[in-house]
């Protein structure tokens, strides 16, 4: 497996195992949860592409994270059933991923 192939996967499987458990506090079950996997597939990969191609700057890396935001919590609103504060959860989980990922990239 390639470099660029090794970092889209492990981004996409640490934030899965990071941000389903915390959508959880925001009342995601069932389809919502299944909800918040799917979008995070589509979300992720788009975002991390973005990032390698800009190098990773903090700046770029913000408005993606905050592009992602918005687009994962219009998905949880219009297609949730039972998440909470669509906006929140989306911004919760995400800058939880985010902030996780940082340190283990630093600590690794």
């Amino acid at each position: 497996m390639n470099e660029l192939t090794l970092k889209f996967a492990l981004s996409l499987t640490l934030t899965l195992l990071l941000e389903l458990p915390v959508s959880l506090l925001f009342r995601a079950r069932g389809k919502d949860l299944l909800l918040v996997f799917l979008v995070n597939v589509l979300t992720n990969p788009a975002a991390v592409l973005v990032c390698v191609l800009t190098g990773d700057r903090l700046l770029v890396q913000i408005g993606i994270e905050a592009v992602v935001i918005l687009a994962e919590g219009w998905y949880y609103r219009t297609y949730g059933n039972g998440i909470r504060h669509p906006y929140r959860c989306a911004a919760a989980c995400n800058l939880f991923s985010y902030i996780t990922g940082a340190v283990l990239g630093i600590l690794l």
